[in-house]
């Protein structure tokens, strides 16, 4: 039931903001950095599912001729927390529960654009797409004892855009994030905090 929310493809426009400074031009050709932090759905969807409990991810970007652009690739694995359904009999008599929780692998490439000559702090924009693997995992109790499963695979294109923030330091980059994910009639809201390479 839960992918019937989340598998449905969308997409996301980027609006560029103002070109950042020449200086991005002089940094190195290839950054890589690593995130972990926490996905929050946005609507309905809450319903099913609760706020992921691991999302952790590597980033790479490099940058292009143009100073302010960079290309970036995105892949991360995603644990959303266990949501319990109760089973009724027919009588309307509770008969016991079953709990179900989904993964998700997720890779992307996407587009990163500066977005100010600010040395300290540097925000920038992103979008990108790509593919999710979904996969749930249950496991059912009642009268007649316990039972477990695993879910087939589900791959689905996906989508996001967000904004982020570099905090540059003298040996790597400190950075936050925050996306907006449409997949179906699901509105999921990322959140990571990371460093990477300068």
């Amino acid at each position: 039931m839960l992918r019937r929310f989340l598998i449905v493809p969308s997409v996301v426009l980027l609006s560029v903001g103002p070109i950042a400074d020449a200086q991005t031009i002089g940094s190195p050709l290839l950054s890589l950095g690593l995130r972990a932090g926490t996905t929050l759905p946005a609507n309905e969807i809450t319903r099913l599912v609760n706020r992921s409990t691991m999302l952790m991810g590597v980033l790479a970007t490099t940058r292009s001729p143009a100073g302010w652009l960079r290309f970036r690739l995105d892949a991360e694995y995603e644990r959303f927390a266990a949501r319990s359904v109760q089973i009724f009999h027919a009588t309307g008599t509770p008969v016991g529960h079953v709990v179900e929780n989904t993964s998700v692998l997720t890779g992307m490439a996407g587009a990163e654009v500066r977005a100010t000559k600010s040395r300290a702090l540097r925000p920038y924009a992103f979008a990108g797409i790509g593919a999710a693997r979904f996969r749930g995992r249950w496991r059912m109790t009642s009268p007649a004892g316990k039972e477990s499963g695993l879910g087939e695979p589900v791959w689905t294109r996906t989508s996001a855009a967000g904004a982020g923030v570099d905090i540059p330091l003298a040996r790597f980059t400190l950075f936050a994030e925050g996306r907006y994910q449409i997949r179906g009639g699901a509105r999921l809201v990322p959140m990571t905090l990371g460093f990477r390479t300068r």
